[in-house]
């Protein structure tokens, strides 16, 4: 390929599941990846992971995960794993995660490709973790989004003991659950995110 001095070009190659993928090459010879399956293969993060909204409680969040959660329990390919955030008007029930993307969108339908494909392997490494380091013996998954537009999974552990009455959606209105405090918050989401 001839580059035009001074002029962009556009051009493609074949990917590493051998579809094109578009490149902007500008005439320094610096090539601009515009295709997240690359951005994947070289194990970084799609390009389209960094959108947020001021308004959004939970973009708030991921820009400092300290004052509500402590650390990430995990991230990957546009994917955050964390506690149930400290929140004076809701109970932090001990184990509850929350899977949230990383960019503020507000519908499964809006997830890229590696995005959704990461999905299902972040929910399972969860729920091991909340049942291998917690005790739990089983653990619910909800995706509702009515009170934050962003799209977040929960992950609620129930633990052995659980009277039957407050099984499924009635699980955080058991009186007799762990409830935790922000320090509490921080230390779990480190036991959690600590290698097996």
């Amino acid at each position: 390929m001839v580059l035009q001095q001074g002029k962009y070009a556009e051009t493609s190659f074949l990917g590493p599941e051998m579809q094109p993928v578009a490149l902007d090459v500008k005439q320094n010879g610096f090539a601009i990846l515009r295709s997240p399956q690359v951005h994947g293969f070289l194990g970084l993060e799609p390009p389209d992971t960094m959108s947020s909204s001021p308004d959004c409680f939970i973009c708030r969040k991921h820009k400092n995960l300290e004052t509500f959660t402590g650390i990430a329990i995990a991230e990957s390919q546009g994917w955050i794993l964390t506690h149930f955030p400290f929140i004076e008007s809701e109970k932090a029930t001990k184990g509850h995660l929350i899977l949230e993307t990383k960019r503020h969108i507000t519908d499964l339908t809006e997830l890229n490709d590696h995005e959704a494909a990461e999905l299902g392997s972040l929910m399972r490494r969860g729920v091991q973790q909340i049942k291998s380091k917690l005790g739990a013996e089983h653990v619910y998954i909800f995706r509702i989004n009515d009170k934050v537009p962003h799209l977040h999974i929960h992950l609620i552990p129930r633990y052995p003991g659980t009277p039957k009455e407050y099984l499924g959606f009635k699980i955080n209105e058991w009186p007799e659950r762990t409830i935790l405090d922000l320090d509490q918050i921080r230390a779990v989401s480190r036991q959690l995110a600590e290698a097996d």
